[in-house]
């Protein structure tokens, strides 16, 4: 692009070029095929790139012209960086910190190897669907086995929205620098070493820039170890060397997908061929051998298992008490009860009813599977364990739902808050249709009942004049 900038008459040969001795090195390689390149006309662009590749000259201060291409791309993170570091030096080192993160987390979420890191496509590589309204992050590779030869067989990974973004902002990242030379427009990962000639980064040199960021201090992970961190490690691999306190533990690329093999297992989140099916092995045996101490987990799990029901059990007794001291609780079970205890003065002071005030009786009625609670939102909570409603929201359902139980209201607000403005904003912008307006009208008003049940003060949002000339009857809503 700094070729076609001088060709054009953008900027001086002067400007392009670094270095007396460099300059002069361009000036006679030109004449030697009887080209003066300070005349005008310029060159014609395939001598010019010919020949400039053979010297390969230093270039002038890159910075300034990479900040031109992100900036017309309206890359938001270049900003972060010329705030965070000196431009003039150091604005390479913040995407290079940057691009390395990147590569961190794709390696800890996902489970990849180096060598399907490497083999990512610029063009297929991010995907995401959605099941029961629960969005799933899938990266494509090629995937590399663990067997003698090559196999090339397209598989996917998948990971969580961190993994997924960092896929993302990499693969953005690298776009710029591809087009400055077509010739490499598919090779994902683009060398940072040397910018003034672009070229792909080899897979060595991958492993090793990506496991040197590791071992460095251009990172946020302290690296030097706890006593807690010791602990944890001799219950994820009993047999290794010793470590000791505060000395920096030794991360390599691969150790990642041990990681995540281990933790995975070991919280019961995937079984053995679900891991398998990820990771792309052969055999179970291998799968197995990488979270072979994840048995360790169990007490933990058991333990974690056990805080779960405490922690549910006591919000089930608190709730309960609210609505024996005539505290507001909202949603649809929360309003049967107020009705019980409004018919019965008496009903929390009977030898059978009153148990339902002790943590102990819920924490019983829980493990025993009779009872159930999961949160939809801070503070409002789902009774039912066969409801799906726990990642996308719709407050319309929840307002009437026999299961529902609404203790604050800070979230409702919130959502209705956020309605309103997407309402304002999208007409602002022309983009407001029938179909979102009904939506956004149906969260407002469900937070509006939830608001009146629960005796919170709120401003009724009414629909401004013109928007899409109020064909909506919100009143019956």
């Amino acid at each position: 692009m700094r070729y076609k900038a001088f060709l054009e008459g953008e900027t001086t040969f002067d400007s392009l070029i670094e270095g007396d001795k460099s300059k002069q090195r361009v000036i006679e390689a030109f004449r030697s095929e009887e080209i003066d390149i300070k005349s005008i006309p310029k060159p014609n662009k395939e001598d010019f790139v010919r020949i400039m590749e053979n010297c390969q000259p230093s270039l002038s201060s890159q910075h300034h012209f990479l900040n031109q291409i992100f900036t017309r791309r309206n890359v938001n993170f270049i900003k972060v960086g010329v705030n965070k570091y000196n431009i003039s030096g150091k604005f390479m080192e913040y995407i290079r910190e940057l691009v390395s993160t990147c590569r961190v987390l794709i390696l800890a979420y996902t489970g990849m190897r180096i060598n399907e890191l490497y083999r990512l496509s610029p063009v297929n590589a991010i995907q995401n669907t959605k099941i029961k309204n629960q969005t799933i992050y899938q990266i494509t590779t090629r995937q590399s086995k663990i067997k003698k030869g090559v196999q090339t067989k397209n598989d996917i990974f998948v990971t969580n929205e961190i993994g997924y973004k960092a896929t993302i902002l990499l693969n953005n990242i690298m776009q710029v620098f591809r087009e400055q030379n077509p010739k490499y427009i598919n090779s994902f990962n683009i060398s940072l070493k040397n910018l003034t000639f672009i070229s792909p980064m080899s897979k060595p040199a991958l492993a090793s820039t990506t496991n040197s960021f590791l071992k460095s201090s251009n990172h946020e992970v302290d690296l030097n170890l706890t006593t807690e961190d010791i602990q944890h490690l001799a219950l994820s691999d009993p047999g290794q060397k010793k470590v000791n306190e505060s000395e920096p533990f030794n991360i390599t690329n691969h150790m990642f997908r041990r990681s995540l093999a281990y933790y995975l297992i070991g919280y019961e989140l995937l079984a053995f061929p679900m891991l398998k099916e990820q990771f792309s092995h052969l055999s179970s045996a291998m799968t197995k051998w990488y979270a072979r101490n994840a048995s360790s987990f169990q007490k933990l799990y058991s333990e974690i298992q056990d805080e779960r029901v405490t922690q549910q059990s006591k919000i089930l007794a608190r709730v309960h008490r609210k609505i024996a001291n005539n505290e507001r609780i909202a949603g649809g079970k929360g309003k049967a009860l107020r009705k019980l205890v409004d018919t019965n003065k008496n009903h929390f002071e009977e030898s059978l009813n009153n148990r339902a005030l002790e943590e102990e009786y819920w924490a019983k009625l829980i493990k025993s599977n009779k009872a159930h609670l999961h949160a939809i939102l801070p503070g409002i909570y789902c009774t039912n364990s066969n409801c799906d409603m726990r990642i996308s929201i719709e407050l319309a359902e929840c307002i009437e739902c026999e299961f529902d139980l609404v203790e604050e209201v800070f979230s409702i607000e919130a959502i209705r808050i956020n309605a309103m403005k997407n309402i304002i904003v999208l007409h602002e912008k022309n983009e407001l249709s029938h179909s979102s307006l009904s939506h956004f009208l149906m969260k407002i008003k469900a937070a509006e009942q939830i608001l009146s049940d629960m005796n919170f003060e709120y401003k009724p949002f009414e629909v401004p004049d013109g928007i899409l000339g109020n064909n909506i009857p919100v009143t019956n809503l």
